[in-house]
């Protein structure tokens, strides 16, 4: 019996989202991220507290901890693209091999994209991205987001 390419294809979109979202969340920096985030707003209700007092010594100790924090925030940020340095090279490897193994497969859809794709026929490199593309709001949108729940029910406990 033989698997039906929509099938095959729809699996090594799911290996390969698993794949980003196990390296993200292995070397991602959201927490840093959030933590960031979380004393930068500290320190803007405490600058707003200080402009309102005036109080100038305050202001300066402010801007000194938001240059630390800053500075954090660029290590930070280059730490969360070493995932995307790991991710691109898989990404061309599996999008090659989709394109040479079913460069001749074509799916008729019941909807075109308008601003990305008129047509409603999509090669099967295309198939995947919208599958990776939907498939990764799913999981941006709830896998996420329940972890930073669990997140912040272990830092409240």
């Amino acid at each position: 019996m033989e698997i039906p390419v929509y099938i095959l294809l729809v699996l090594m979109s799911s290996v390969y989202l698993y794949v980003i979202v196990s390296i993200n969340h292995k070397w991602g920096a959201r927490a840093e991220m959030r933590d960031i985030n979380k004393q930068m707003k500290e320190l803007q209700k405490e600058m707003s507290e200080a402009e309102k007092r005036n109080d100038k010594v305050k202001l300066s100790q402010i801007q000194a901890k938001q240059v630390d924090i800053m500075g954090r925030m660029s290590k930070t940020m280059f730490k969360s693209m070493v995932p995307m340095i790991i991710i691109l090279p898989v990404a061309a490897v599996l999008f090659g091999h989709i394109g040479s193994a079913y460069g001749d497969v074509f799916f008729k859809l019941p909807f075109g994209i308008p601003i990305l794709h008129e047509s409603n026929i999509w090669s099967a490199v295309e198939f995947v991205i919208l599958i990776l593309f939907v498939m990764g709001l799913l999981v941006n949108t709830l896998f996420y987001k329940a972890v930073e729940k669990l997140n912040l029910k272990k830092e409240v406990n």
